[in-house]
């Protein structure tokens, strides 16, 4: 009976909390759009200007072309901003002209910020955000896990180039994502009477905000950088059976997945109503190209792979990473005397976590081959997740008790 009554009280707050962020999205939206283009003007022209005087895809690093900026979508981006057909602002923030399938979150905070700063400005403010939130999360990663995870966490990042991420507006949101998503996680992990109900009311707002915000760029980043992070806590004191590490798994990948996509349809289906047009069709038609390919295209999985890799591993990132795992072959060898099966079992979801980017490319082939410069992204998940599988199974990592 108090079983029924736990999962019916659990459904009632995620409903609940559900209906409240499809409030917060829609309202904010609108109210970004209850500033009038008169307002934004003159910041929105000398935006433009800047963006118009940046190639539409450019590589920072020369030669790096994981360093490249996708100046294009930021210009999509700034096109939106303007109500050019002066629709009323409920249907403005639902409305985008080829991409009305996206929510477009990054709206509902640029526009009320240009009738104040321009582009450059928000760039400038952006990384501040980035390396604020960059210094927190390593801390806390200090001070509950110590510096070993610090270290790989610090060169998954350099790998994706993260650096340039306050200078795009479609890179950004991810990055602020799943770094607040950590210290969510480490929040609830410190509080000692979190279950799975917790974790999964956790990783479904990670997953609708990422759906909000972001444009399919590397959306699995905040699944499994949060989750990795997760698994490590629990873990940290002593390892935990195999089918608790497992469930934690589980939990956290369906509360992901239908945050994701439950915030997605309801743009469907909300735009659809409100603009009087199917956008369930445009949705369905982009997502036939997006896995499939267009008309005559080959798409061969080993050769969008194989792209996708060097972009992430240049010449530079293989020997450091060389590097890296040697250091860590001699740290397991010194402690081989502590591995277990059982520990090596345990751990293991982490590992099927990490295979996930090998399945979105398998789903998403089109996708990751046009968009190969950002869609790399994703595959630091294996790196991370084989590093942390690596330190979790010799490491103690605090001597806080186990939640």
């Amino acid at each position: 009976m108090n079983s029924k009554l736990n999962i019916i009280k659990f459904l009632s707050c995620m409903i609940l909390t559900f209906a409240l962020l499809l409030g917060i999205y829609i309202t904010s939206l609108w109210g970004a759009y209850q500033v009038s283009d008169e307002q934004i003007m003159e910041k929105w022209e000398q935006s433009t200007h800047t963006i118009r005087d940046e190639p539409k895809r450019w590589v920072v690093m020369q030669h790096y072309d994981g360093s490249k900026l996708d100046t294009f979508t930021d210009n999509l981006i700034f096109q939106k901003l303007r109500n050019k057909d002066q629709l009323p602002p409920l249907q403005a923030g639902m409305s985008n002209s080829g991409y009305v399938r996206y929510w477009f979150g990054t709206i509902a905070i640029v526009r009320p910020m240009l009738a104040y700063v321009d582009y450059t400005s928000i760039r400038y403010f952006a990384i501040s955000l980035v390396f604020l939130l960059l210094i927190l999360t390593t801390i806390q990663l200090y001070r509950y896990l110590g510096l070993a995870y610090c270290l790989v966490y610090g060169l998954c990042l350099g790998m994706i180039h993260f650096w340039i991420f306050p200078l795009s507006l479609q890179y950004l949101p991810i990055f602020v994502i799943f770094s607040l998503g950590q210290l969510l996680i480490i929040f609830l992990d410190r509080h000692q009477k979190a279950n799975l109900y917790h974790w999964f009311w956790a990783f479904f707002i990670i997953a609708s905000l990422t759906n909000f915000f972001d444009l399919l760029t590397a959306p699995l980043l905040t699944y499994a950088i949060p989750y990795a992070l997760a698994l490590c806590l629990k873990n940290r004191s002593e390892v935990r059976l195999f089918w608790d590490n497992l469930k934690l798994t589980l939990v956290s990948g369906l509360a992901w997945i239908c945050g994701y996509s439950l915030t997605w349809i309801s743009k469907w289906l909300i735009g659809s109503n409100i603009l009087h047009q199917n956008i369930i069709k445009n949705a369905q038609h982009q997502a036939a190209i997006r896995t499939g390919g267009r008309a005559g295209e080959v798409l061969n999985y080993i050769d969008i792979l194989r792209k996708l890799g060097i972009t992430l591993l240049p010449k530079e990132a293989r020997v450091i990473l060389v590097i890296a795992l040697v250091v860590s072959i001699i740290f397991l060898a010194c402690h081989w005397r502590n591995l277990r099966w059982s520990t090596l079992i345990s751990l293991s979801p982490m590992i099927l976590v990490g295979m996930l980017p090998f399945i979105w490319l398998a789903i998403m082939k089109n996708h990751c081959n046009t968009h190969y410069y950002f869609t790399y992204r994703i595959f630091i998940i294996p790196i991370l997740c084989g590093f942390y599988y690596l330190l979790a199974l010799v490491k103690p990592h605090s001597n806080h008790s186990k939640n």
